[in-house]
């Protein structure tokens, strides 16, 4: 599967919307899972977001149900 123009890269994860989910694609083992989990965006109660800053690494947090 691949990520359209305007996704969001991090180290060795890569985050895009298509259609009404969220689609969050590990290129290296997280947590035990490697490939692309699809989060339907009605299942995401909260979204927190941090820019990245001088030495700072940015992130995204999901709350989902």
């Amino acid at each position: 599967m691949q990520a359209p123009e305007g996704e969001l890269k991090g180290s060795g994860v890569t985050v895009w919307v298509e259609g009404d989910a969220i689609l969050i694609k590990y290129s290296v083992m997280y947590y035990g899972f490697l490939g692309t989990k699809r989060v339907p965006v009605e299942n995401i109660k909260a979204i927190t977001w941090n820019e990245p800053g001088v030495g700072i690494a940015g992130w995204l947090e999901l709350s989902i149900l």
